[in-house]
Formats: structure tokens, C-alpha cells, sequence
């Protein structure tokens, strides 16, 4: 009897060492086909860019706002045509800017455009270089007959059209016909040399008394040039 329960317990022994083995043993190694390579995926592809959209051009109905906005309602489009405005990057900030022909909305006008709290520059498109004028230049005051060509900076995305756009300048002697906007890289090399600050941008091409050039930023102030090259006739 006692033979036969020592045989029974050796059995039962055998069958649990034999359960465990199956279920803790070793996983056995994978193999690989021979040649076979692992599969690398390949980066996300990055969201593509989309570019701007142009800037709307600038409209008729627009334009006397903005430059009552600014110009405190002392001035008014001249002609009332889109000939007589145009948008362009003039500074070269890559922000749109508007520069309009305009006179002086009447005589009782001209204390606030002459005024010394202005908040606008005035400027003569024919005065040195500030950093070339042998004396400091003269005052520039506005008569009620003068035609002259306004310009609103920009500012961001939004270009003139931003609320916040109120940096604005009035030249004298810089428009005549019709106002268009050409890039500064295609201006004779005489013109560029003028131009204190290099910069990207446009300049606005148009004439003076039957003579065609470019009035364009100098990193300082708008000034004339002939359309072949140099200020001939800017004044000493």
C-alpha cells in the first residue's frame, strides 16, 4: 500500500512539473527570412505651406477715409480716380503702404497742415539728403494750391487697411500725372545709390512738370529722381 501511494505521488509530481514547463518555458527566437529587412516607415510629410494671398487692391471708396483717419480731414483725393493712388511694400517692411495725389481740402486747412503739432511728417521731395545737406533744411509749409502726394505706412498683414496704420507723410513736389508702382531693384543703378537704407520694395514711378521718374524712400525721407538716373533736380 504504502509502495502504491509513493508511485501515485511521483505521478502527480511529474504531471505538475510538466504543466509548468509548458507554461514558463522560453519563448523560442524569431526568425527572420533570410534577406528580409525591417520595414521603416517614412516621416509624416510636413503641412504644406499655402501663401499669401495678394493684397486686394485699393478702392476708390476706401481711400478719403483713410485719409481723414490720418490726416486729421484736412485733405482730399486728386483727381478722384484710381490713377491717382496706389499700394506698394515703398519702406520696405514687406507691409503694404498707400501713397494718393491730394491738395489741401481749402485755406482754413492750412494751420493744421502747417501746424507744429502735426503728427504727420512734410517733407519736399526736391531737399539734400539729410545726411548730404551742407545746412539744415528749411521748413516745408503747404500752400492751399499745392499738389501733393500723400503717403499712409503700413502695418502687418493687414497692410494701410490696419486700424493701427497712422504714420503718414505729405511731399511736396513729388506727383503730377498718374501714380503707378514699379520695384526698386528696377531703377537705374544712379537711383539706388541714393537710397540710404537698402531695402526690397517698390517706389512709385510719375512725373513732374512733363518730366517722368520715381519718388522711393530713402531710409530718411520720399525723394524725386529723374527717371534716368540721379536728382538733377533737387535743390542744393
Amino acid at each position: 500500500m504504502r509502495f502504491r501511494s509513493s508511485v501515485l505521488l511521483l505521478l502527480a509530481l511529474a504531471l505538475v512539473g510538466n504543466v509548468l514547463y509548458v507554461r514558463f518555458r522560453p519563448k523560442p527566437p524569431v526568425n527572420f527570412v533570410e534577406g528580409e529587412k525591417e520595414t521603416v516607415l517614412p516621416p509624416p510629410a510636413p503641412p504644406s505651406a499655402t501663401p499669401p494671398p495678394p493684397a486686394r487692391p485699393p478702392a476708390a471708396e476706401e481711400v478719403q477715409p483713410l485719409l481723414d483717419r490720418v490726416f486729421d480731414h484736412t485733405l482730399v483725393v486728386e483727381p478722384p480716380a484710381a490713377a491717382a493712388f496706389v499700394a506698394g511694400d515703398f519702406n520696405g517692411d514687406e507691409s503694404t503702404d498707400l501713397a494718393v495725389k491730394v491738395r489741401p481740402r481749402g485755406a482754413d486747412v492750412l494751420p493744421t497742415l502747417n501746424g507744429d503739432l502735426v503728427v504727420w511728417g512734410v517733407q519736399d521731395a526736391l531737399a539734400p539728403h539729410p545726411e548730404t545737406a551742407v545746412r539744415r533744411p528749411e521748413r516745408v509749409n503747404i500752400a492751399a494750391t499745392d499738389l501733393l502726394l500723400a503717403v499712409v505706412q503700413g502695418v502687418g498683414a493687414e497692410g494701410w487697411r490696419d486700424h493701427d496704420a497712422v504714420q503718414g507723410y505729405l511731399v511736396k513736389n513729388a506727383a503730377g500725372a498718374a501714380l503707378a508702382v514699379r520695384p526698386l531693384d528696377a531703377l537705374p543703378a544712379a537711383t539706388r545709390k541714393e537710397v540710404i537704407r537698402p531695402h526690397v520694395g517698390d517706389v512709385i514711378a510719375t512725373s513732374r512738370s512733363g518730366a517722368s521718374g520715381f519718388v522711393f524712400w530713402t531710409g530718411a525721407t520720399y525723394t524725386w529722381s529723374g527717371a534716368g538716373g540721379g536728382s538733377g533736380q533737387r535743390r542744393p
